[in-house]
């Protein structure tokens, strides 16, 4: 055993071992809540911001509805102004795939 010096005893390398692993048991214990904790406090920053996410989408809906009727009401009134602007935005798309296609060959 080249890592312990000459002048131990066998019986006090046991010790040492012993002495290591309660040690290495210790820092596995710490670690151990250390990581529950944290697993703890990320669960608990996950359900915060899930439950802010879901009343903002609450209280936006009303809006996205109303302003659903009145994108729904402009088409009907105006079919032929809705449809040329469903096409230039349809055309725009494929540009910016074609663009954006041969720009990565490159």
């Amino acid at each position: 055993m080249a890592f312990f010096s000459h002048d131990q005893t066998p019986g006090d390398v046991h010790e040492e071992i012993a002495a290591l692993r309660r040690d290495l048991a210790r820092l596995g214990a710490a670690l151990s809540k250390q990581g529950a904790a944290t697993l703890r406090d990320t669960g608990e920053r996950t359900y915060d911001f899930g439950s802010e996410l879901a009343e903002r989408a609450v209280a936006a809906l009303p809006s996205l509805r109303r302003r659903a009727s009145m994108l729904e009401d402009s088409i009907r009134e105006n079919p032929g102004r809705s449809a040329a602007i469903l096409g230039l935005a349809a055309l725009t798309v494929a540009a910016a795939v074609l663009f954006s296609g041969s720009s990565s060959r490159r």
